[in-house]
């Protein structure tokens, strides 16, 4: 099986906000070159995606 090219939009920017009705969700923007993603997120998926996160941008290399 052929492997899949993956594409995506370059990440520019984020913004979090709380969330109106419920003090244990947030609303993340996510800002790409082309439009906004808006995720629903709780503590612990922030806390996991900070990890994950974490653990990739050591995987990648530094533009000097």
């Amino acid at each position: 099986m052929a492997e899949e090219q993956l594409t995506a939009p370059l990440l520019t920017g984020y913004r979090f906000f709380h969330h109106p009705n419920n003090p244990t969700l947030g609303i993340l923007r996510l800002d790409t070159e082309k439009d906004p993603r808006w995720v629903l997120v709780t503590r612990d998926g922030l806390l996991a995606l900070a990890v994950a996160c974490a653990k990739h941008a050591d995987e990648l290399k530094t533009v000097q």
